[in-house]
């Protein structure tokens, strides 16, 4: 598995052979330290999640991969934002 920063303020996760809920598993825990470490500092702090399963896409390759799941947090956000009413710049 590896974790990482693609320094533009996004994490992505990279995992061979898991399943849909140990691929989560990752995701989850980085979004709470994310959480921790802004409430420490007074920010506010917006998260928003995507991602897509190879096997389940019927895709093996990974930039589509990395669309795919892209288009879901834009899709994701712009959700949120018609929900709350809420402009993010």
């Amino acid at each position: 598995m590896f974790v990482g920063n693609n320094g533009a303020g996004q994490y992505l996760i990279f995992a061979e052979a898991l399943e849909r809920e140990q691929a989560e598993a990752p995701l989850f825990q980085v979004g709470v330290a994310l959480e921790q470490k802004a409430r420490e500092r007074g920010y506010r702090l917006e998260l928003q999640n995507g991602f897509a399963c190879a096997g389940e896409e019927k895709c093996y390759y990974i930039r589509e991969l990395l669309s795919i799941a892209m288009k879901r947090v834009s899709a994701a956000r712009t959700k949120e934002q018609e929900t709350t009413g809420t402009v993010t710049v």
